[in-house]
């Protein structure tokens, strides 16, 4: 496989495509998604959404072939799990077990993978217990993302849930920062139609909150405020039309949407003995959102850090690096 790979990750609004080699990044382009080609984050109608991405290759030039997808839970399951020591034929077999509260049809139409992230062992060195990251998907929708990128002239190489991408995005932060290793990270991706909150110790994923708020409840707050439609209203919120961003029905959300993070995070912490989270990662197009930010940032307990520090080297200057931190992640295997 070639070493430069295009992550692509289907976002509610948009597609962010990112150009990467090891460890570093090339490029980045976000194309607005039309309408109606995602429903939660589940693509409707493949041969719409494989014309849309070759025509954005051509749009953009794009011309890297090997791609790997950064699948959304509504697509993958992930979960941290422990298991006795086994072969990975043994694995094979035993790791849909762990799923069984999470999958509601056959195992057997399942794919699992998994990432070891510890070995145990014993005294004598002998293997007792691995701790892992373990992953499921319909062997259905997986066909389905290879012959959408097959059709739109591409190959698939990598698909693995969001926290994947994560998981390496800190694993590579570690190896850089070593000083840093094993500390706790609060990712906010603060999103369109949802925020969610990812926690991770080191490349360790411990909990995904997703909270029902995002850019799109203030486009139809301040749609509302001005008696427009909501796509106007975007634009009047990105532009900060006559101050839409500090009208209190927007200060509303700010306010319910902090307090929401903030109980996801008492809660994570409540439930972990000895936490000692004290910063948190941020992306997402709410980034963009000063008057948000300024009410998170009053309202967490929390010092709130740019994505960009987790990210690899390349495109520094590129805004687009707010909404590509999984585009990215998904390609530093």
């Amino acid at each position: 496989m070639s070493k430069t790979v295009m992550g692509v990750d289907f976002g509610a609004s948009e597609v962010t495509f990112a150009v990467c080699d090891p460890g570093a990044i090339r490029r980045l382009e976000v194309e607005p998604l039309p309408d109606n080609l995602l429903r939660d984050r589940r693509v409707v109608s493949p041969e719409a959404m494989s014309d849309f991405l070759r025509q954005t290759a051509a749009k953009h030039h794009l011309n890297v072939r090997s791609c790997a997808v950064s699948l959304p839970p509504t697509v993958a399951f992930t979960r941290r799990t422990t298991m006795p020591a086994m072969t990975v034929d043994q694995l094979r077999l035993n790791l849909p077990y762990e799923f069984r509260d999470f999958i509601s049809q056959e195992k057997d139409k399942y794919v699992y993978d998994y990432a070891l992230l510890q070995m145990d062992r014993d005294e004598a060195g002998k293997p007792v217990q691995m701790e892992l990251m373990a992953a499921a998907a319909l062997k259905a929708d997986l066909r389905a993302y290879i012959e959408i990128f097959r059709q739109a002239g591409f190959r698939l190489v990598i698909a693995a849930p969001e926290e994947f991408a994560w998981s390496n995005l800190i694993r590579r932060y570690e190896q850089v920062h070593p000083d840093h290793a094993g500390q706790e990270h609060c990712i906010i991706d603060l999103g369109h139609t949802a925020t969610r909150v990812f926690i991770f110790t080191g490349p360790r994923f411990e909990v995904t909150r997703v909270l029902e708020y995002g850019g799109a409840m203030i486009d139809a707050a301040i749609a509302e405020e001005f008696h427009v439609d909501e796509h106007l209203a975007r634009t009047y919120k990105l532009t900060d039309y006559e101050g839409a961003l500090n009208r209190n029905v927007s200060q509303n959300i700010y306010g319910t949407l902090s307090v929401e993070i903030m109980r996801a995070v008492n809660f994570y912490g409540y439930n972990t003995p000895g936490s000692a989270l004290r910063t948190a990662w941020v992306c997402g197009g709410g980034v963009r959102n000063t008057p948000l930010m300024a009410q998170l940032s009053q309202t967490l307990n929390l010092e709130l850090l740019p994505i960009y520090g987790l990210l690899p080297p390349g495109c520094e200057e590129d805004e687009n690096r707010i909404f590509s931190p999984t585009a990215v992640g998904i390609t530093q295997q």
